[in-house]
């Protein structure tokens, strides 16, 4: 772990030159981490983002995809169900036949 650790730090200093060099600014409050394994033996990496340790989460949403360590994607499944049932609600609601709108 500690090699990966040093390595990915290497990546993200290189990165982090790259867009410095471009005036392109990577916002170290924004940046979030996910450790992506199947078994949860190994603890968080210690990467830093100009400075400032960057944050790790157990699940993100990236583009509308709920992203979690396991990539099971139960988390995303959960939020589609969710919103499908509250639109579905909705749609019960307007068309039932009994529901009349008074002026």
């Amino acid at each position: 772990m500690q090699l990966i650790e040093r390595q990915l730090q290497t990546a993200i200093n290189n990165i982090v030159e790259w867009s410095n060099k471009r005036e392109f600014t990577i916002s170290a409050q924004k940046t979030i981490g996910i450790h992506f394994c199947k078994r949860p033996l190994h603890p968080d990496l210690e990467s830093f983002l100009s400075g400032v340790p960057i944050r790790f989460q157990d699940n993100y949403k990236f583009l509308g995809i709920v992203f979690d360590e396991r990539l099971t994607f139960l988390p995303h499944i959960a939020s589609l169900q969710k919103r499908c049932l509250r639109t579905l609600n909705i749609l019960r609601t307007l068309s039932n036949t009994s529901w009349v709108v008074d002026l």
